[in-house]
């Protein structure tokens, strides 16, 4: 999947955001307004790929950590917060309200700090909901998850 993200201010995605009304939680706000979230000035265009545990060999689910550790041997990397947010103004698939798509990043050892964004639909809105990767938690071996590719 292509992605074209950047060019645009922090407010100028909020707006954006807003205007769409996706919603968000608290998680969500407290990373758009972190010193983690930074934005290009200049537009590009990434690959991304959508993976699984089950896609990398996990047939009874993964932790974050063991999916990012192998994705990233695999030749993947970890989304920035800004690309996250050009996923969700750019996706029209919305994930089903059981269902959502998990951007991979990695933004601080800190355990306060959320670790990034998930898309998904919920009670009849599309949703920018920021997550905390918590280490002792197994996700389902079907969970996706949003890796970059490359830079085109």
């Amino acid at each position: 999947m292509k992605l074209k993200f950047g060019g645009k201010s922090k407010l100028d995605l909020f707006q954006e955001l807003s205007n769409r009304k996706i919603a968000f939680n608290s998680y969500a706000i407290k990373l758009f307004m972190s010193e983690y979230f930074k934005v290009s000035a200049r537009e590009r265009v990434v690959d991304l790929k959508i993976i699984s545990p089950r896609d990398m060999g996990y047939l009874d689910g993964a932790t974050f950590q063991d999916l990012t550790q192998s994705a990233i041997m695999s030749g993947l990397d970890y989304c920035t917060l800004e690309m996250a947010v050009y996923l969700r103004i750019q996706y029209n698939e919305t994930p089903s309200d059981e269902d959502y798509l998990t951007v991979a990043s990695r933004l601080s050892n800190d355990n306060t700090v959320p670790n990034g964004f998930y898309l998904r639909s919920y009670d009849n809105n599309q949703w920018l909901r920021g997550y905390v990767a918590s280490p002792d938690v197994v996700y389902n071996s079907d969970k996706r998850f949003v890796f970059l590719g490359e830079f085109t």
